[in-house]
């Protein structure tokens, strides 16, 4: 006697379901991580005194100032002042 291998439908649709939820899942957790590191590289860029003065509207002696009053955190190249992306941020969202 033959055997039937179909599955009962009931039960390709739960699996189903499961494979499709953990697919998603998979994409969701790969996709999360991929714009972390993105982001992560964006807020790491360094800004010129100038771009960041054009970012946030204030004149380029006011962020050379906030500089030297160690309110907004910069390294010096040389005679060029830069500023990190993530460290503007934090400082404009805590004002």
């Amino acid at each position: 006697m033959e055997q039937d291998n179909k599955m009962n439908p009931e039960w390709q649709e739960i699996i189903s379901n499961h494979i499709k939820a953990d697919m998603e899942e998979y994409i969701e957790d790969k996709i999360t991580s991929v714009l972390a590191r993105q982001l992560g590289k964006i807020l790491d860029f360094p800004l010129t005194v100038h771009q960041v003065a054009a970012l946030t509207g204030r004149k380029e002696k006011a962020i050379y100032k906030m500089c030297e009053r160690e309110i907004l955190p910069y390294t010096k190249v040389g005679k060029s002042v830069y500023i990190n992306l993530r460290n503007l941020s934090s400082v404009l969202y805590r004002t």
